[in-house]
């Protein structure tokens, strides 16, 4: 599984620090955090990773050596 490294509770801190309410924060971070975990998905379940390609590249071999 992908993962993708979000740090929620710095990324809560800068927006508090720039003026974001408290609940203003909490908000934007968790919605951060899902977006982040939705990206995560798309990526394991869309595309290829080196091994993908590497048994696909075997299966190509082996049918022209069929033919």
């Amino acid at each position: 599984m992908t993962m993708i490294v979000f740090y929620v509770l710095t990324y809560f801190e800068k927006l508090k620090a720039a003026g974001f309410t408290e609940q203003q924060c909490k908000v934007q971070a968790e919605q951060a955090k899902l977006e982040a975990e939705a990206i995560s998905q798309v990526i394991d379940e869309k595309l290829a990773t080196k091994s993908d390609i590497l048994l696909l590249q075997k299966d190509i071999k082996t049918l022209e050596y069929k033919l």
